[in-house]
């Protein structure tokens, strides 16, 4: 029988010394604190891998734009005899990743030691990533 107070049968079944099952607010929160560390975690390795996936698609372009290179002033030699700097040192700017990038050229050569015209070429490409000037660089020999 349902009284005014409640249900008897279910105030006994309570009081005798079963515990109420579920979690606490405590342990919920905790539960929550673990999580948004874990999260967090993620997003910063997330855009983590977009800077190097940035890093290596700028090195990428800039190895082809070197062997572009080199092998125009290779090509360049073995037709005229002569070695023409004014294209190889030109500036290019490739957009990558919807960012427009600056690519600048740098060559140093040196005369082979008991070989005649046979050259020694460094060529250089710099970029800026993240304010930062990156650079890589190709060595070749070249020759008639």
């Amino acid at each position: 029988m349902i009284s005014l107070t409640g249900n008897k049968r279910l105030v006994s079944l309570l009081s005798r010394g079963k515990k109420a099952s579920g979690f606490t607010f405590f342990e919920i929160m905790v539960a929550v604190a673990v999580l948004a560390v874990g999260i967090v975690g993620i997003y910063q390795a997330f855009f983590i891998s977009l800077d190097y996936v940035q890093h290596v698609s700028l090195r990428l372009y800039a190895n082809i734009l070197l062997d572009n290179k080199a092998s125009e002033l290779q090509k360049g030699f073995r037709t005229s005899g002569a070695l023409s700097f004014e294209e190889i040192l030109r500036e290019e700017k490739i957009t990558v990743n919807n960012r427009p990038v600056d690519f600048s050229f740098g060559i140093d050569l040196k005369n082979v030691d008991d070989l005649k015209q046979v050259f020694q070429a460094d060529l250089k490409v710099y970029w800026l990533e993240r304010n930062h000037s990156v650079s890589l660089a190709r060595s070749l020999f070249i020759g008639l």
